[in-house]
């Protein structure tokens, strides 16, 4: 979770087969073991963050019911 009050940006990008949009944020990376697991619903890392572990769940959904692919790449 990105700290409170800091700047999210949202962009987009015209790619090979689609379009491409970067959400950067600056909250801590999500450790390498807990990655392959982020977007499983109420799946929160024992980071000592709040939420409920559904964020990601719903955007990974609703991502792929449009055609897309929710991928992650590092700063």
């Amino acid at each position: 979770m990105a700290p409170e009050n800091s700047e999210i940006s949202i962009l987009h990008e015209m790619a090979v087969d689609g379009v491409a949009i970067p959400v950067l944020d600056r909250g801590p990376s999500i450790a390498e073991p807990d990655r392959a697991r982020i977007i499983d619903r109420f799946y929160r890392p024992d980071t000592g963050g709040e939420g409920s572990g559904l964020g990601l769940a719903i955007v990974d959904t609703a991502i792929k019911r449009l055609g897309g692919q929710l991928q992650s790449r590092r700063r």
